[in-house]
């Protein structure tokens, strides 16, 4: 009996792996977005840079700093590893000191632009920018189509209401929901750097398919699925992290999470 289910076992892997190559991009293209993420990511240091240096958003009050970006971190797919082919983008999360506007987000834009000229890289590369849902857009097409998404946020929208809120910048306060929720994906992408395996991101990908091609499976957000995912494995001691623990392999963590899935889990 051990025997069978050893044999079953080994061909559910070896379906599992082969359906999970064809739902990979190609390392070319992965390697094309890295490339163009790195490109931005050296960019929106040296924006940050003349921003400290001048003050480059007229009308904007003088509040003893001029660090108008504080940080940025990658969010997302690329850092999760878990990008799906057909849909190559990155995404970069850049905080501001304080709410940022419409005028602050054209500003980071226009400025970016002109970095990415100074790199020779305008024929294949467009810039957008998309005020409605607080990000600009960096798109290139040759020699592969892959995209970076800059979201524009700040930590001055989950601060105490109480407390006296710096003077804004000139221009209409981007969307807080959209900001709030590019800052839950900041987190939910250092979650899953701490707790996914390699064998999680792989059935992780393959519900994302499910979830892309099955209309039985869209109401569940990627973040649910990660979260179904990891509960799976950690139910039966799975760890990443300590040396030493049990190593489920993906056949048995996908067994495990259609196991929930037909008990009613997610059944409303």
């Amino acid at each position: 009996s051990s025997g069978i289910n050893a044999e079953y076992g080994c061909m559910d892997s070896t379906l599992i792996q082969r359906k999970h190559a064809s739902i990979q991009p190609s390392k070319g293209e992965i390697g094309e977005l890295e490339k163009l993420m790195k490109l931005v990511e050296q960019a929106i240091e040296l924006v940050s840079g003349e921003m400290e240096k001048e003050d480059v958003v007229e009308g904007a009050e003088p509040t003893g700093e001029k660090r108008f970006i504080k940080s940025w971190f990658r969010m997302g797919d690329l850092p999760k590893h878990s990008i799906m082919k057909g849909y190559i983008e990155g995404g970069l999360a850049v905080f501001t000191l304080q709410k940022p506007t419409d005028t602050i987000l054209k500003t980071i834009c226009t400025k970016l632009e002109a970095h990415l000229k100074e790199k020779g890289d305008t024929e294949s590369t467009e810039l957008a920018a998309d005020p409605a849902n607080c990000c600009l857009f960096i798109k290139r097409s040759l020699p592969e189509v892959v995209q970076v998404r800059v979201n524009i946020t700040s930590t001055a929208f989950t601060e105490d209401s109480e407390t006296p809120a710096a003077l804004p910048y000139p221009g209409v306060v981007l969307n807080q929901k959209h900001c709030i929720l590019t800052m839950a994906q900041v987190r939910q992408t250092k979650w899953f750097e701490t707790k996914m395996s390699v064998n999680l991101i792989v059935v992780l990908q393959l519900l994302k398919d499910l979830n892309k091609r099955i209309p039985a499976w869209a109401p569940l957000s990627v973040w649910s699925l990660e979260l179904i995912v990891e509960r799976c494995a950690r139910s039966k001691g799975f760890s990443p992290l300590p040396p030493g623990r049990p190593h489920l392999n993906a056949a048995e963590v996908l067994r495990r999470v259609f196991e929930l899935v037909a008990n009613g889990f997610v059944v409303d």
